[in-house]
């Protein structure tokens, strides 16, 4: 016999279930407390929920994306601002150098801290997903025994 506290995923790997609780207007429930209208509404909200953090976790993804694209052009323009073009009349080279240090340790700086949030934000969205098929596995469940209650009644 099953545990009726282990839920399986879509992707068929097993969760603890039993104490995950929502907050259902004010209430602090279990999903198989709440009424069919609040699973409703819990589903709707975390399906919103998911959205954002997916967004989100792309967007950390975008920003490192962007930030490893520009980290040549900008070290290049600052170059060139600064006069350091191997070209120009006083050219040093030890100069240059300081400037294509720094580059990529900006740009190592930046991948870490926007990879840190990534990987936060994904935390987020992995219990996130988690908490919402519990909820859209109790709302199934309901709606089944609902369909079949009314299926009895007819």
């Amino acid at each position: 016999m099953r545990d009726r506290n282990v839920g399986i995923d879509v992707a068929g790997s097993a969760y603890f279930t039993a104490p995950v609780t929502f907050n259902f207007g004010g209430r602090e429930l279990t999903a198989a407390q709440a009424t069919t209208e609040e699973l409703e509404r819990a589903a709707d909200a975390y399906r919103r929920e998911v959205g954002i953090y997916s967004n989100r976790s792309l967007g950390a993804l975008a920003v490192c994306g962007v930030a490893v694209m520009l980290c040549v052009p900008i070290t290049e323009a600052l170059l060139l601002w600064f006069g350091l073009d191997s070209t120009a009349p006083g050219y040093r080279e030890e100069r240059r150098w300081i400037f294509l240090t720094l580059a990529p340790s900006a740009l190592v700086m930046t991948l870490v801290i926007v990879g840190d949030w990534w990987r936060l934000q994904r935390a987020v969205l992995r219990v996130l997903r988690r908490e919402q098929a519990v909820v859209l596995a109790q709302l199934g469940i309901r709606k089944r025994l609902e369909a079949n209650q009314s299926a009895d009644n007819k």
